[in-house]
C-alpha cells in the first residue's frame, strides 16, 4: 500500500482545459494593466513609487479573492499498488484417474491437454515468468509442457490439496495458477487451508477440467448429505442427500432412511439413461434426548452404498446477549422486554449516553458488565452482540479489535444504526471492515454538532426540576422534533422470504419489519446477502455476511419501536421477528460434533482419512472405533488448521460393521457407522464424475475461474487491474487559511489607508 498528495484546482468542480488557463493567464494580464493604468489618472498626482505600492495592493488582494474562488485542494490518497509483474504456474495432475481411457482411447488428461493448447498462444505477452509442474502424491517441476504431460508420478492417488499448498509455500511468487485436474482429492482434507495460504499470497487459482466418458465402476453415488449434528428434543429437522447415478438404461431404484432397525423413509428413485443427479429428502422430528443414528441406503445388493451418521437431540441453553447502546432510543425497552418474556434468551445491557456516563441492567441473575470488553476472551461469555446508536467516540481500537476477533472466531454481531451520520462516522473504520456494507462517506472535517451531541449537551445540563425553564424548553423541542412521518415496510429479497426470520410460526404471509428512518448506505460488500431493502430508493436496509467463522448484520434504520406500536395490543409479530432474528444471528458453541461423510462400503485395510468438525474451542475430544468383534481402537486426532475441525486416520482390520464414536467433554457425541468389506476399494479408480462443483467453488474463493475449451482466458479479463486501488481519499482545502484570510484584508485595509492619506478620497 502506498499514499499519494496531489494539488487540484477546483474552480467550482470543472477541469480547466490548457486553453482555458492560457485565456485566464491572459484576463489576469489585462486585469493588472487596468489597475495600473487607473492610478495614472487621480485626483491628485501620484509619484510611481506610490502608483506601483497601490496596483500591487490592489493586484494581491484580487488575486487572494480568485484563489479562494478557485478553492485549491490537496488530494491525499492511499493506493493498493498492482503486482509488479504476472507470473504463471501450471499444473499437471498425473495421478491414475486421469490416464485411463474410455471407449475412444481418450484420457482425462489429452481432453485437459488439448483445452489448454487453445490459451498458450498469449502466454508470452501476458506473463514474465511461466513454471510448470506435474503432481499425483507429490509435486515435481517440470521443465516445461511436454515434460510436465508425460513424466510418471510416484504413488497413484490424487493429493490436489497438498500439491498447491506445496506450490504457494514456494519462494517463488506465482500471481495465476491453472491446474489440469479432475478435481478428486483423494485425501480427504479440505481446501481451506490453499484458499487461506492464496488470499495471503495474492494468487488466483483457475482450473481446466479435464473430462471423458469413462463409466463409473460404482453406478450409485451418495454425493452429499446435509443433517443437523444438534437439534433440541421435539423440533423438526430435515434430512437432505444429494443421489448420482449412471444408467445404461432406465430403472427404479429404492432409497431409504434407517434409525437402527427401523425404517424412517422408503422410497424408490426413476433414474433416465446417462448421468442423473436428483435430491432426496426427509422430514425427521427429534424425540427426546440422546443419539439419532441415521442410516441412508441407495440401491441393492453389490452396488448398494450408503451413509451413516447421527444427530444428538439436546436441549439447548439459553442464548446469552450483550446489548450495548450509544445516544438513548425507545428500541431497547421494547427489545429487552421481548427477550425477558423468552426464557431461551439472557440479556445483559450496557447504556453509553454521553461520555462518562454508563449504565447497566441485565435479566435477573444476569450481572453485566461496566463497560464494553476490550478481549475476545471476555466476549465469547456472549453468543450475540448487538450495537445500537454508537458512535465511534463510544468504541476504543481495543473494544473494535476484540469484536473484530470475536466474529472471526464464530461470533454473531448486528449493527444497528438508524442515522446516516453516525454511519458516516464508522466510514474506514476496523468495525466497518468486519460489516457486510461499506457506509458512505464524509467530508465534513469537523461537523459542529451532531443531534447526538446536542441530545447529550442537553441531558447533562438538566437536573431533574432544578432547572424548569430548560426542561420546559427540551420537551418542546423534543415534541418538535418526533418523527411522525408513516412507516413503511421492509422490501424484502427473494433469498430473504425462505429464511427463518422472517417467517410467520402460524403460516401465511412472512413477518414484513415496518420503519419510520434509515440510515443511507453506499453500497453492500461483494459475498454479502441484502434482506432488506428501503422500497422507494432501493437503498440497503438489512444486510448480513458470514465473517471468518462467525457472522455480521447491519440493521439501517431504526430499531422498529414504532411499528411494535402500531400494531395491535395482541399481535406478537414485532416480538417474534426479533425473537427468529437473534436466534439465527447468534453463534452456536454447542452446535454439535458431526462427522465428513464417508461413503459406504470401505475396504478391509484401507487407509481412511477424515475429518470431524463441531469441536468447541479449547474443549477436548476422544475418537473411539468399535470393530464387529468388540474390540475398542482409539483413534489418534490432528488439527487441520481450520477452527474446530480435526482429522482422523483409521484402518479397519476386520470385515463387518464398524461405530466411529466421538466425546467431547462438555458432552457433546456424534457417531458415524462403516460397512467394512474384504474387497479393497480405491476411490482413485473408482472413476467418479470430475469434481467441477468443488473445482468451481476453490477458485471463486480465490479470485480465479473455472476454464472451459475455446473460452477467454481469465487473466486477460483481470488486465484491468494493473491499474492502483484507491483504498481511500481525503481531500483538504488550502484556501480555507486564516494567515490568507488576514492578508487578504490586510491588502484590502492598507489600500484604503494609504488612498485616504494620499487624498485620493
Amino acid at each position: 500500500m502506498t499514499e499519494t498528495s496531489q494539488f487540484v484546482w477546483k474552480l467550482g468542480g470543472l477541469t480547466p482545459s490548457p486553453l482555458a488557463w492560457a485565456l485566464l493567464a491572459v484576463l489576469a494580464f489585462l486585469i493588472v494593466v487596468v489597475f495600473v493604468w487607473s492610478y495614472r489618472l487621480t485626483l491628485q498626482k501620484l509619484s510611481p513609487l506610490r502608483r506601483v505600492v497601490l496596483s500591487v495592493m490592489r493586484t494581491g488582494f484580487l488575486a487572494l479573492l480568485v484563489l479562494f474562488l478557485a478553492n485549491p485542494s490537496r488530494v491525499e490518497r492511499e493506493l493498493l499498488a498492482p503486482s509488479k509483474g504476472h507470473t504463471l504456474a501450471v499444473l499437471v495432475d498425473r495421478s491414475d484417474s486421469m490416464l485411463q481411457p474410455d471407449n475412444r482411447k481418450v484420457t482425462r488428461l489429452d481432453a485437459a491437454a488439448k483445452a489448454w493448447n487453445g490459451f498458450e498462444g498469449d502466454l508470452k505477452s501476458s506473463f514474465e515468468r511461466v513454471g510448470y509442474f506435474s503432481f499425483g502424491e507429490t509435486l515435481t517441476p517440470a521443465g516445461g509442457m511436454e515434460p510436465a504431460l508425460s513424466q510418471t508420478q510416484a504413488g497413484h492417488e490424487t493429493h490436489l490439496y497438498e500439491s498447491l499448498n506445496a506450490l504457494l509455500g514456494r519462494v517463488e511468487h506465482y500471481t495465476d495458477v491453472v491446474v489440469l485436474t479432475d478435481g478428486l482429492d483423494t485425501t480427504n482434507q479440505d481446501s481451506s487451508a490453499v484458499v487461506k495460504q492464496a488470499l495471503a499470497r495474492q494468487t488466483a487459482i483457475h482450473f481446466l477440467p479435464g473430462q471423458n466418458r469413462v463409466f463409473p465402476t460404482t453406478p450409485l453415488n451418495i454425493r452429499e448429505t446435509s443433517v443437523p449434528p444438534l437439534v433440541r428434543p421435539k423440533t423438526k429437522f430435515v434430512w437432505r442427500s444429494l443421489v448420482e447415478a449412471y444408467s445404461r438404461e432406465e430403472r427404479d431404484v429404492p432409497v431409504s432412511l434407517w434409525m437402527g432397525d427401523k425404517a424412517l423413509s422408503q422410497a424408490t428413485i426413476h433414474f433416465q439413461t446417462g448421468r442423473n443427479v436428483i435430491p432426496w429428502n426427509v422430514d425427521l422430528t427429534a424425540d427426546a434426548e440422546g443419539i439419532m443414528p441415521l442410516e441412508m441406503r441407495l440401491g441393492e445388493g453389490t452396488e448398494q452404498r450408503s451413509v451413516g451418521v447421527s444427530v444428538q437431540v439436546k436441549e439447548r441453553g439459553p442464548v446469552p446477549v450483550l446489548y450495548y447502546q450509544g445516544g438513548l432510543d425507545w428500541g431497547f425497552r421494547f427489545l429487552a422486554g421481548t427477550l425477558r418474556r423468552d426464557p431461551s434468551f439472557r440479556l445483559a445491557a450496557i447504556f453509553n449516553p454521553a461520555p462518562g456516563k454508563r449504565m447497566t441492567t441485565g435479566s435477573p441473575g444476569v450481572n453485566p458488565p461496566d463497560d464494553l470488553p476490550s478481549t475476545r476472551a471476555e466476549l465469547d461469555a456472549y453468543n450475540l452482540i448487538v450495537l445500537s446508536n454508537i458512535t465511534p467516540e463510544n468504541l476504543t481500537d481495543a473494544q473494535q479489535n476484540a469484536l473484530v476477533d470475536y466474529v472471526r472466531c464464530g461470533g454473531g454481531i448486528l449493527f444497528v444504526c438508524p442515522g446516516t451520520e453516525a454511519c458516516q462516522a464508522f466510514y474506514g473504520s476496523k468495525l466497518e471492515g468486519m460489516l457486510p456494507v461499506v457506509f458512505s462517506r464524509t467530508w465534513n472535517e469537523a461537523p459542529t454538532s451532531t443531534s447526538a451531541t446536542r441530545f447529550r449537551d442537553m441531558m447533562l445540563q438538566v437536573r431533574g426540576g432544578g432547572n424548569g425553564g430548560m426542561e420546559k424548553q427540551f420537551a418542546t423541542q423534543s415534541d418538535e422534533a418526533t418523527d411522525r412521518t408513516p412507516l413503511s415496510a421492509f422490501q424484502l429479497t427473494d433469498g430473504a422470504k425462505s429464511l427463518p426470520i422472517f417467517k410467520d410460526p402460524m403460516g401465511g404471509d412472512p413477518i414484513v419489519p415496518q420503519f419510520s428512518r434509515f440510515s443511507v448506505i453506499a453500497r453492500a460488500k461483494p459475498g454479502a446477502e441484502v434482506l432488506a431493502q428501503e422500497p422507494k430508493s432501493g437503498q440497503v436496509l438489512f444486510a448480513v455476511q458470514t465473517f471468518g467463522e462467525g457472522r455480521s448484520a447491519v440493521l439501517a434504520s431504526d430499531s422498529l419501536w414504532r411499528w411494535k406500536l402500531s400494531l395491535p395490543s395482541d399481535s406478537k409479530k414485532s416480538e417474534v421477528f426479533w425473537q427468529q432474528l437473534l436466534q439465527w444471528l447468534s453463534k452456536q458453541p454447542g452446535r454439535g460434533l458431526f462427522f465428513e461423510k464417508v461413503v459406504n462400503p470401505v475396504g478391509l485395510h484401507q487407509k481412511l482419512a477424515f475429518q470431524i468438525g463441531g469441536v468447541p474451542q479449547g474443549s477436548r475430544v476422544t475418537v473411539t472405533a468399535l470393530s464387529p468383534s468388540g474390540k475398542k481402537v482409539p483413534l489418534g486426532i490432528a488439527p487441520t488448521g481450520t477452527a474446530g475441525r480435526w482429522l482422523l486416520n483409521m484402518e479397519p482390520d476386520e470385515p463387518g460393521e464398524w461405530k466411529v464414536v466421538a466425546e467431547e467433554t462438555s458432552g457433546l457425541r456424534a457417531e458415524m457407522h462403516l460397512r467394512v468389506d474384504t474387497k479393497t476399494v480405491s476411490r482413485e479408480l473408482s472413476m467418479e464424475t470430475p469434481d467441477v462443483i468443488g473445482m468451481k467453488k476453490l477458485a471463486e474463493a480465490t479470485g480465479g475461474q473455472l476454464m472451459a475449451a475455446n473460452g477467454a482466458a481469465p487473466w486477460k479479463a483481470a488486465a484491468g487491474l494493473d491499474q492502483p486501488i484507491v483504498l481511500a481519499e481525503r481531500q483538504t482545502a488550502l484556501w480555507n487559511k486564516w494567515p490568507l484570510l488576514i492578508a487578504a484584508l490586510g491588502l484590502y485595509v492598507a489600500e484604503l489607508l494609504l488612498r485616504r492619506r494620499w487624498k485620493l478620497l
